[in-house]
């Protein structure tokens, strides 16, 4: 067991390197100018855009900013915000105990329902079986992106008091928080309830 767990972990350092790689050079390959983007206006002289380049480190060659990247991010400076200009740590840390959150939501809604499912199957069997598939097989099949998508529309039509787009920190009000979180964690349960 042991050897596995060492041996998924060997495996997780190519695979993050090469998914960091590609989301550095497809940010790259998009269009638009990182510079002008950074000064947040169109009508910028050119010198300007000059200093906020050489300031990037955008004047330097892609593998240059890519190992200067994985250094700094490899000692937690992921670099700063274009928008808040704030370190990225620094807005990422507070996100981190929602997103626990709602994978916990996620995840004990994806066993009550993969349990429920699968105890109907195998106990009731027949018709009951193959609605099961079927419906294990629609979720497989549907994007959690659209299923999400689904959820909001049919909550916002059917159930306007939800508040499809609020959240409530759960500081200020535990049962707000979760019930802000119930669709979300819906979506994200469902298609993982499958395999429960």
């Amino acid at each position: 067991m042991l050897r596995l767990v060492l041996l998924r972990l060997a495996l997780a350092v190519p695979i993050l390197l090469g998914v960091s790689v590609a989301a550095f050079v497809l940010m790259r390959a998009l269009p638009g100018d990182f510079a002008q983007a950074a000064a947040g206006s169109n009508d910028v002289a050119p010198e300007v855009l000059e200093t906020i380049r050489r300031n990037l480190g955008l004047d330097r060659p892609v593998w240059a900013q890519y190992l200067g990247w994985l250094g700094s991010a490899l000692r937690g400076d992921l670099g700063n915000s274009f928008v808040t200009r704030a370190p990225v740590a620094k807005e990422i840390l507070p996100r981190l105990a929602v997103t626990f959150e709602l994978t916990l939501i996620a995840a004990l809604m994806a066993m009550a329902v993969g349990a429920t499912t699968g105890l109907a199957s195998a106990r009731l069997r027949g018709r009951v079986d193959w609605a099961v598939r079927l419906w294990n097989g629609l979720l497989l099949a549907v994007p959690n992106f659209v299923v999400g998508t689904l959820i909001v529309l049919l909550a916002g039509l059917y159930f306007p008091g939800l508040g499809i787009f609020s959240y409530t920190s759960f500081r200020a009000d535990p049962l707000a928080n979760i019930t802000s979180l119930l669709l979300p964690a819906l979506a994200l349960s469902l298609s993982v309830s499958v395999t429960v």
